[in-house]
């Protein structure tokens, strides 16, 4: 009796990216709202005359200010490489 053939299916796993546009869409956005709470937090610090509050809305500031500077950093890399694309 022959071996029955078994078809196996080779599933490619390609990564699916988004578009340029949109990664430069939504790393705009995100800086604008980490820009957004980050100017919040510092009207409440330099507002603040709590020691515990400032010293939690100091430390909201330095985690907020390096999110921005990442999308910021995020977003210059997008328009660098869309410009070289082009």
């Amino acid at each position: 009796m022959p071996k029955k053939r078994r078809v196996v299916r080779r599933v490619s796993r390609a990564a699916k990216t988004a578009p340029l546009r949109n990664r430069i869409s939504l790393a705009w956005k995100n800086l604008l709202l980490f820009l957004v709470l980050f100017i919040v937090s510092l009207i409440f610090y330099s507002n603040s005359s709590d020691s515990l509050i400032v010293n939690l809305f100091g430390l909201l500031l330095i985690i907020l200010g390096f999110l921005t500077l990442a999308f910021f950093i995020i977003l210059v890399i997008l328009i660098i490489l869309r410009s070289e694309k082009r």
